[in-house]
Formats: structure tokens, sequence, C-alpha cells
């Protein structure tokens, strides 16, 4: 039987671990108590109703949405949330029924691909903290350089540990490095390599969508795009994914030299599970070119983004 005392400390661990968003290891450290028991007592807190956890959801599916995008575009699924009637909330209803959704898969993957902005961001502060030693957060392009930013490319994959308790890899160089001999030579580093043979075998990867406008708004890609896109034309670029330019019909707008510092596109796309969150309707053109080339396996968006995407598709 648990005495008092146990049970107040049970107590103060779970008000930390839920209310409080603490991690499993800054618990284990706090307490001085291994992880393994932090887990156990949060299990034993839940068993003996010290916890007890009420989920109020208020998400709902656009289903007649959800059928006709997928039959429009190459994806294993597309789950559409109907924008709600309190935009205060609208945020927070959406990100929470996403992390749900990414969450499950992440249940059945080891090797997690991130990318970086607001929307992963947003997503991961959503996920629930979950200790889960046998799994792994990794870059598999390199920084966008937004050094500033809470939501860079290397911060998103720290992050996302953290409320897994678990590792992670980074890349320690810019997206795009416009030396071909610099490039290679960087992906041969000791300090790279790794993270770069982790990347070949990812299960999962999430993603938001991009505009050429965030490629331009950082002043090196801007200063250097005709570098960096050789051979392209700007005005044929529709959004950015994995840092790689798209049209709107959906074609991979490949330069004359890819200048990315990470894994070929190639690889990219036999990653089996390749999510992207999409919440701004003004990122529409982007979600359709990507969405025509084949870029995700699964889309998660709100409804305002569906029907703008919709209407596109009936205009083209």
């Amino acid at each position: 039987m648990t005495t008092n005392g146990q049970r107040e400390l049970l107590s103060d661990i779970a008000r930390d671990f839920y209310l409080g968003k603490k991690s499993v290891s800054e618990l284990a450290k706090k307490y001085g108590i291994s992880r393994y028991y932090i887990s156990k007592y949060l299990n034993q807190a839940l068993k003996e109703h010290l916890v007890t956890i009420t989920i109020h959801s208020t998400a709902e599916q656009n289903t007649e949405l959800e059928e006709q995008l997928q039959a429009a575009f190459p994806v294993n699924h597309i789950y559409v949330l109907k924008s709600g009637d309190n935009p205060a909330q609208a945020d927070d209803v959406f990100f929470s029924f996403a992390a749900k959704v990414v969450q499950q898969v992440i249940r059945s993957s080891h090797i997690i691909g991130l990318t970086w902005g607001d929307t992963v961001y947003k997503l991961i502060n959503h996920f629930n903290s979950v200790s889960w030693s046998d799994l792994t957060f990794t870059q598999f392009v390199g920084e966008n350089m937004r050094y500033n930013s809470y939501a860079g490319s290397m911060r998103m994959v720290q992050k996302a540990a953290e409320k897994y308790d678990t590792t992670y890899h980074t890349i320690s160089g810019p997206l795009y490095v416009l030396n071909d001999a610099a490039r290679a030579a960087m992906l041969a580093e000791p300090s790279i390599a790794p993270t770069i043979d982790l990347a070949r075998k990812m299960d999962t990867i999430i993603c938001g969508i991009g505009t050429i406008t965030a490629i331009q708004a950082i002043d090196t890609w801007k200063n250097n795009f005709r570098q960096i896109f050789a051979g392209i034309n700007p005005d044929r670029i529709a959004g950015i994914v994995y840092g790689r330019p798209v049209s709107l019909d959906g074609h991979w707008l490949r330069p004359t030299v890819d200048k990315i510092l990470g894994i070929p596109l190639e690889q990219v796309l036999t990653t089996p599970h390749r999510i992207a969150v999409i919440q701004n309707k003004f990122k529409t053109n982007a979600a359709v070119g990507t969405l025509r080339a084949g870029a995700f396996t699964d889309v998660i968006m709100d409804e305002r983004v569906a029907v703008r995407i919709q209407k596109v598709l009936q205009d083209n």
C-alpha cells in the first residue's frame, strides 16, 4: 500500500510533468531519481487515480473535402480539420489534432527527420511528453540560417527530443553550400557524416511548407539566389519543401547543381512516412504544387486551406 509520503511524491512528480510540462530528464534531476522510476511513478499515479485525464475535443474533420482532395493528389491520407466558431481557439484545436495524428505515426517509427518553421514549432509544442529511448530525431538537410528564431531547424530536433526524452542529431552547416567541392567535403566530415548516414534510414519526416518569400527573407539566400537556383525561373516557383523548389503544376524545379547540404531529394522521397502540416492559407499554391509533386504521404490541413486548394484545382 502506498504511504502518505509516497502519495505526496507521486502527486508532486505528476504535477510537474502534466501541469509544469517538465520532461522526464528534468524530473529525474530535480528529484534525484532515475528516469526509469520517474516513468514508473507517473504510471502509478494514473493507476491510483492521483491523476485523471479528461480530453474535451472540439476537433471535427471535413470528410467530404478529405475524400475529394485525396482523389486529386498522390497521397495516402489527407486530414482536413473543420474551422471552428471560435478563432481564438483555432490554433490550439488545430495543432492539438495534428499532434495527435503525428504522434500516432511516431509510435511505429525509429528515426524522425524534421524541418523548420513556425508550423513545426507549434506542432511540437502540442506533443504529449513521452519517455521513449528507442527513437532519434534528426536533421536531414542543413540549417536554414534563421539563427535568431525559435523555429530554426537545429532547434526543432532539440525540442522534439526533449518531448520524448531521447536523442537527436544535427547538421552543423547551412542549408545551401555554393562551392561543390566544399559541400562534398563537409558531407564527409566526422561531425556531419553520422547524421547523413542516419538520415538515409529515416522512416518518418515531419515538415511544413515554404514559399520563395521565406527564402528571400534571409539575406544570404536572397543575395545568392541565382547561384542557389541556377537555371530556374523564379516566377515558376510555387513552393519550397525540403529546401527544394516546386512549380504549381507539381514539377520539381531542379537547379543546374543541387546546392543542398544534406541527403539527395531521391532519398528524401523514399522515406515511408512524409507528413506535412499546412495551416497558412497564404501557402495555397505552395500546397498545391508540393502535393502534386508527391512530396508527402500524409497531409494535415485546416479547412480554410483545403477550400482554397479546391478552388485552385477548379481554376486549373
